[in-house]
């Protein structure tokens, strides 16, 4: 059994056409599918937006369903010049960057008195998704930040990729990754980028869901035609 999560309908929507489903479920007024994705048993589903709901969906899938693997994929927006909108940012690792226990001494990003940090992604799934096919789309293997915060300021776009090192930032993975460390299952986050996490970035984040959520369901298929 695997899991495929994603934060809204319309980035998981396109995964769910490619599920021969068998069986529906509803948890927190969500659905959730369990079928057959290229052979694998698998159940895909939304968790909402932000990393309270990301991490609350992703311990009761793995409470209930039990899986072998998670993959958390959708849209985020770009910290990095050398990366266009449609590129694809799976990661390496991830890290929450508005986690700020600094005043207590530990380094942002860091949970107090847990070490936890940066969560490492699987290395199966990353070798498997650095060899799709992905057109005039780059793919790009690096860290992925997640905050409650939709970034869309280049001061912080800014401070995120000169500070945190990021690449990406989004609103789920790293809750989604932690949740899956805890309970000893390998994750990997896959991002299509959407914007430029800048001042024209809800207008670019409206205008690419659609075209960004089909090319990572792609990918999510790739992904496990290599299982």
């Amino acid at each position: 059994m695997y899991l495929v999560l994603c934060a809204m309908k319309e980035e998981v929507s396109e995964i769910i056409e490619k599920l021969d489903v068998l069986e529906k479920y509803n948890f927190f007024g969500m659905d959730f599918y369990r079928g057959i994705l290229c052979n694998h048993e698998t159940i895909v589903g939304m968790t909402g937006v932000g990393k309270v709901m990301a991490a609350i969906v992703t311990q009761k899938m793995i409470d209930v369903f039990l899986p072998k693997k998670v993959i958390f994929s959708g849209i985020a927006g770009c910290l990095s010049k050398d990366i266009d909108i449609g590129d694809i940012v799976i990661s390496a690792d991830t890290m929450q960057h508005d986690m700020d226990a600094s005043a207590l001494g530990f380094k942002i990003g860091e949970i107090p008195y847990t070490g936890i940090r940066l969560i490492e992604a699987d290395p199966e799934m990353i070798n498997a998704a650095k060899n799709f096919k992905a057109g005039n789309s780059k793919i790009i293997l690096g860290r992925i930040l997640t905050g409650d915060r939709f970034i869309a300021k280049l001061e912080e776009r800014n401070y995120l990729a000169a500070e945190m090192e990021g690449v990406a930032v989004e609103m789920e993975g790293a809750a989604a990754a932690i949740t899956a460390k805890l309970n000893n299952i390998p994750f990997l986050i896959i991002r299509v980028i959407s914007d430029k996490s800048d001042g024209k970035a809800l207008d670019d984040f409206k205008k690419f869901l659609k075209k960004s959520s089909r090319l990572m369901a792609d990918m999510v298929l790739h992904i496990f035609r290599s299982f």
